[in-house]
């Protein structure tokens, strides 16, 4: 059994680099990496204590994604349609 109680510093760091990657790549790169990690590893955060992570990488990038459509809703700007 592994034992995912103690801080993974790189795993999350991989975790939330691909998270950050999905989501440029599905916008085009136009999101920068500065504005998405923040969401990204605060997301991660809710799911520090999930038993099972396998599914954590896209729960994230959905609740991302929603905040991003839902900033975009409130102040049109370009690019945001290809998310």
């Amino acid at each position: 059994m592994i034992d995912r109680s103690g801080p993974t510093t790189t795993g999350d760091d991989t975790e939330a680099g691909a998270v950050v990657a999905s989501l440029q790549s599905r916008a085009g790169d136009d999101l920068p990496e500065t504005g998405l990690r923040p969401a990204v590893e605060r997301n991660l955060a809710r799911f520090q204590s999930a038993r099972v992570r396998d599914f954590v990488p896209l729960l994230v990038e959905r609740h991302v994604r929603s905040e991003l459509l839902d900033l975009s809703r409130a102040a049109p700007s370009a690019g945001a349609d290809s998310l």
